[in-house]
């Protein structure tokens, strides 16, 4: 699986907030850009080392939708 192999920046995500990129289809190409979209802020999993709210959905259904 790739995701923007070319070295370019990334499909989606964000450092301020710390928001992960997910994929919207499972099934969808990992190099496809329009496949990616950053977690909502909303639908969270789990919590940080540092105690706070990870910006993500590990082992989780992802926020991000078709």
């Amino acid at each position: 699986d790739l995701v923007n192999s070319s070295g370019g920046a990334w499909y989606a995500g964000a450092t301020s907030g710390f928001y992960s990129m997910e994929r919207k289809l499972a099934t969808g190409g990992g190099s496809v850009s329009s496949n990616w979209a950053s977690n909502n802020g909303v639908t969270r999993n789990g919590t940080a080392s540092g105690g706070g709210a990870i910006n993500g959905t590990p082992r989780a259904k992802n926020s991000a939708t078709p």
